[in-house]
């Protein structure tokens, strides 16, 4: 009885799957990105740049004329010492949704908190870590939130008499 049961129940599952009405529009939505997994970093850095804005180092150099936002180096101190943007911040990827709403980190940099809506600007080396720093903040609220395409290197690249000199 079960094996004559079994095909009757699949065919009319499938009859009834298949009278969908044709004018029906079917919606299509984008998988969230906090319910896909990864095989690499490549590719959760790859998921997170579609999610991400990103800013051009000649549009940061015109930004970095303006006040009222925060530039942020999400790389280690080492990296931050041998060189960086002029007016960053230095808050090391592994401690940013640690520090960017403490109050005391910002007063001791006699500087005010950022407020959810202010503009933040994040970079690392290459763009990777920015990447994920950045969608990391948005998941926190922060609504207005860029990374800086290419990251440090990008910056040198574009404005070499900005890299550090060798010794």
């Amino acid at each position: 009885m079960k094996k004559k049961l079994i095909p009757l129940i699949m065919l009319l599952f499938l009859g009834i799957s298949s009278c969908k009405n044709p004018t029906q529009e079917v919606k299509v939505t984008e998988p969230d990105f906090n319910q896909l997994t990864f095989k690499s970093s490549k590719e959760l850095v790859s998921a997170a740049k579609n999610e991400i804005k990103q800013i051009m180092p000649e549009q940061l150099k015109t930004q970095l004329q303006d006040s009222g936002y925060y530039v942020i180096d999400v790389r280690e101190k080492s990296e931050y010492i041998e060189g960086n943007i002029p007016s960053s911040i230095l808050i090391p990827r592994g401690f940013l949704e640690f520090k960017i709403g403490k109050e005391e980190f910002w007063e001791d940099k006699t500087l005010k908190m950022p407020t959810h809506d202010q503009k933040i600007i994040l970079y690392c080396k290459s763009g990777g870590r920015g990447s994920l720093a950045t969608k990391s903040l948005q998941e926190m609220g922060y609504t207005n939130v860029i990374n800086l395409d290419g990251g440090y290197l990008n910056w040198v690249s574009t404005y070499p008499s900005e890299a550090p000199e060798e010794n």
